[in-house]
């Protein structure tokens, strides 16, 4: 039996990715600093996952014996505000740098990171977001997130580990509040106004859990054939623009909602469009349509209602 290890694993995407491999047979370990969080009770107490509370920053990792076939790194600590640079650099990049450490003292043939687009420069009106775009973060997060991604490279070298970084756009999904769907679901749902910055017309490009979880699950299969560093956008097909997103689930849910455009700028002030094309080539990446998942993420929220 295969076995994975997942850091952040009671996260939003750590829990779904965790629930994927144990439905698939696979037996998983889990590192975290909270010992559920976001995983089920039958998850948590499944024959097949071992927990380990830890903090990558500081904590050794030697207790664990079992045979890892692959390593998914998801644990980051997010934007928010009130943060320093060390925060980030403790969360991001000094455990990032741990973690990879264990990775190459096992000989464990993947390592897998998740990333963000917000590595990337301030891109101009009209361009595309592709693996070749220029990285030039502009915070803290930004700045910390990339210079993991360059250690995955840099401390992965000479050695049989592949370094696999998956730059994720904004993510939606019942068991994670905030964020650009959510506001909008709950507006809707309670027949509220919803005001939409930029009058309505920047392009944004979200991701669905699921195909996040497909994504990363592909890998799995799909390493093998990689070279020995990749970096991959991921994202959906196409980009709506915000007042679309706005209308969909307006209409899922028969809202009465009125969309107000408002000329106030957005965060990022740009289109958001992503190419996708390499990791559907090399990973056999397929997602959904928006509009398709927004529908069932709908569906999703009301039956937990």
């Amino acid at each position: 039996m295969q076995c994975f290890l997942i850091t952040g694993c009671s996260g939003f995407v750590g829990s779904a990715l965790v629930d994927k491999l144990l439905n698939y047979g696979y037996k998983v370990i889990g590192i975290g600093r909270k010992e559920q969080g976001l995983l089920s009770t039958e998850t948590f107490n499944h024959p097949n996952f071992s927990f380990h509370k830890a903090d990558l920053t500081s904590d050794k990792l030697d207790d664990i014996q079992d045979e890892i076939h692959g390593v998914f790194h998801l644990a980051s600590v997010q934007p928010d505000s009130h943060l320093s640079f060390s925060d980030y650099y403790s969360g991001n990049v000094l455990a990032t740098l741990n973690i990879l450490e264990f990775t190459k003292q096992r000989k464990i043939p993947f390592f897998v990171y998740t990333s963000t687009t917000t590595v990337l420069d301030k891109l101009h009106q009209g361009q595309i977001m592709d693996e070749h775009a220029n990285c030039a973060p502009t915070n803290y997060y930004g700045i910390s997130k990339y210079t993991a991604e360059r250690l995955v490279d840099v401390e992965l070298q000479n050695t049989s580990t592949k370094g696999i970084v998956l730059r994720l756009p904004s993510l939606y999904g019942k068991k994670s509040e905030g964020g650009l769907v959510y506001t909008y679901f709950k507006a809707a749902l309670e027949n509220t106004p919803i005001q939409i910055y930029g009058n309505g017309q920047k392009l944004r490009n979200i991701l669905y859990i699921d195909d996040v979880v497909q994504l990363l699950f592909s890998i799995i299969n799909q390493h093998a054939h990689l070279a020995s560093f990749e970096v991959f956008m991921a994202g959906s097909n196409y980009s709506l623009k915000m007042i679309e997103i706005a209308n969909i689930i307006c209409q899922a849910l028969n809202s009465k909602s009125d969309c107000l455009p408002i000329d106030k700028p957005t965060n990022p002030n740009t289109d958001i469009v992503i190419d996708v094309s390499k990791a559907k080539q090399l990973l056999d990446f397929a997602p959904k349509s928006i509009e398709e998942n927004l529908n069932i993420y709908i569906k999703e929220m009301l039956h937990g209602a």
